[in-house]
């Protein structure tokens, strides 16, 4: 979920704000990056779609 999604459902004015509530763990960091590095790699090349869902 975006930062900008997470901001507007708290109902905080400055994205700074909900950052601190923010606690990704290690495993979500990167599993992130692999499925993006996974994607740059591709045959295709890069290319924008939702991963993840």
């Amino acid at each position: 979920m975006s930062l900008h999604l997470l901001q507007k459902i708290a109902g905080h004015a400055a994205s700074r704000t909900t950052e601190r509530y923010l606690h990704p763990d290690q495993r979500e960091v990167t599993g992130v990056s692999d499925k993006q590095s996974n994607q740059l790699r591709s045959r295709s090349g890069p290319a924008l779609r939702v991963v993840g869902e």
